[in-house]
């Protein structure tokens, strides 16, 4: 399993309750959760409007692996594979529409949407590539438009954006997104390079839920977006707030959900894992009472060893990233 297949388990599984948050080069754009509900009670105020509070209903209607349901401004349709993959969303109102294809590894392959699309490549490298087109409806053809190069850091990634001219059949370098990871692998941090204003975004992780702030330009804080979510990871509560003054933040828009759960798809609750983790000079040792599966990967996301209970190793100097079941952490080995 490569370095971007172990980043994409990280990003979308261990943190599943963030899944809704994170824009990934790696995630799509609409990769979101449907709530295990019946129906939902969606309560928006808006300091700026008049009148300030409305309420939305929404219903979730259930079809095999497909979901149809509203978010108060237009209807969006979820569908998922076997596995659990999203691999078709839409938004109806405004003719929004994504397919997802995946490999073998539940990798993503391909994003392909209204008027766009994305190649994902995998060279087993610190560097993969994903090269984006754009289709011309009048001559029914794609044209690519550009790449995006993935290059792996130890405290997260690059994502290295290049444009693409048809003409010359050459690409040119446009800006650069840095990524970085906490010890968890997920995002705390996105800051572009090589731009006019160089924006900047920040995830700050709650007890409960992330508070996503955007700087722009990267030194001056423009909005930020807290996120709260219940024991089953739906979203429960929003709170967008503005900036004022250089000086405080204002709640401009407050949305609540009330959700009314289907008891017939609840999700089955997770034990947590007993597993025990000790570092000593440089061996590593994991046990675990029960039987679950423990991979070991280095920061080319390269498998060290895999094993179902207990795990015994001797490492050189450097840092990893233990997966046991559902948890996930970075090992420090020093020298």
């Amino acid at each position: 399993m490569r370095i971007l297949s172990f980043l994409l388990l990280f990003l979308c599984g261990a943190a599943e309750a963030y899944s809704q948050l994170q824009n990934t080069p790696f995630s799509g754009n609409h990769q979101t959760k449907v709530p295990a509900a019946e129906s939902c009670i969606i309560t928006i105020i808006h300091e700026y409007d008049t009148p300030k509070e409305k309420h939305y209903n929404i219903e979730y209607i259930r079809e095999g692996n497909k979901v149809t349901y509203g978010n108060g401004y237009t209807d969006i349709m979820v569908e998922y594979n076997s596995s659990g993959q999203i691999i078709r969303y839409k938004e109806l109102l405004y003719n929004i529409e994504e397919e997802y294809t995946y490999d073998q590894e539940g990798r993503i392959l391909e994003v392909l949407g209204t008027a766009s699309k994305k190649h994902y490549y995998y060279t087993g490298t610190s560097t993969d590539s994903i090269v984006s087109w754009n289709y011309a409806a009048p001559v029914s053809t794609w044209y690519k438009t550009g790449k995006e190069e993935i290059i792996y850091t130890e405290t997260g990634y690059n994502d290295v954006h290049y444009t693409y001219n048809n003409e010359s059949n050459s690409y040119a370098y446009w800006f650069t997104a840095e990524y970085v990871l906490d010890e968890l692998q997920r995002v705390v941090e996105i800051r572009e390079s090589d731009r006019s204003q160089n924006n900047r975004w920040t995830y700050e992780y709650t007890e409960n839920g992330c508070i996503y702030t955007v700087y722009q330009p990267a030194a001056s804080a423009f909005c930020r977006t807290e996120y709260t979510y219940n024991s089953d990871g739906d979203l429960i509560k929003t709170i967008y707030s503005e900036w004022m003054n250089n000086s405080y933040w204002f709640p401009v828009i407050t949305t609540t959900y009330e959700y009314n759960c289907l008891t017939a798809i609840n999700k089955v609750k997770q034990e947590p894992l007993d597993i025990d983790i000790k570092v000593v000079g440089k061996n590593l040792c994991v046990h675990s009472d029960s039987e679950v599966s423990i991979e070991l990967y280095n920061l080319q996301g390269k498998v060290i060893k895999r094993a179902t209970a207990d795990l015994e190793v001797s490492l050189t100097p450097g840092l990893y990233i233990l997966k046991a079941g559902n948890l996930s952490r970075k090992i420090s080995i020093s020298h």
